[in-house]
């Protein structure tokens, strides 16, 4: 049982973060504001309904990601057991086929690289606008059409992603990825809206990583 709410923790610390440096990335970026500094109202109506696909998947290829990193550093470390696990969570924790997994991991690292490419040319075609416009006149001025070009292709990548992964990933996987995901999800805002005395024991779960070395169940 304490293998199992380890794991949970641990998920639900990582899409923390990982919702955290989604909004954190748009604010620099585009101006755009986070989803974490939305009310408290708002939070708990994420946390019961549906996020849109073009939130909720590239957050989860995101956490796909870092699973596979947390396995890894737990193989360089010698604890293979765990990392063998790990490597395979979201798959058994969803209930998927080994086939649909795979697909589902070439998909979300593609979509990741994708996004990570179009982030640094966004990156830069602000920093020249800034450039442009120092001491804030960028605010007032128009954007450029490469910034709104590449924003643009950003939707397009994701899009393009999801509708990949309707078409190649079973239906039935499919449902059951979107069930965990939103399990998940449900979780990690009901932690972000916790007392503190449940926030200092979520800070201990966090603490806890660095400790884990069982295999999951």
């Amino acid at each position: 049982m304490s293998i199992c709410l380890s794991a949970k923790a641990i998920c639900i610390c990582l899409i923390s973060v990982l919702w955290s440096g989604y909004g954190l990335a748009q604010s620099r970026v585009t101006g755009t504001v986070s989803p974490i500094t939305s009310s408290s109202s708002e939070q708990e109506q994420a946390g019961t309904q549906s996020l849109p696909e073009s939130v909720r998947y590239p957050l989860f290829f995101r956490f796909l990601a870092s699973l596979d990193q947390f396995a890894s550093k737990l193989e360089n470390e010698g604890n293979k057991k765990a990392a063998a696990a790990w490597k395979t969570h979201v798959q058994r924790a969803a209930g998927i086929d080994d086939n649909d997994a795979e697909i589902l991991k070439k998909i979300a690292y593609d979509c990741n690289q994708s996004l990570d490419d179009n982030h640094a040319q966004l990156a830069s075609a602000m920093k020249r606008f800034r450039d442009q416009y120092p001491n804030g006149a960028f605010r007032k001025a128009a954007r450029p059409p490469e910034v709104i070009q590449l924003r643009s292709d950003k939707q397009q990548i994701l899009a393009s992603h999801i509708d990949q992964l309707k078409s190649e990933v079973s239906e039935e996987s499919l449902r059951k990825v979107d069930s965990y995901i939103a399990s998940v999800f449900r979780a990690t805002v009901r932690t972000k809206m916790a007392p503190s005395s449940s926030v200092q024991r979520g800070r201990a779960a966090t603490h806890g990583i660095r400790k884990l070395d069982g295999g999951l169940q």
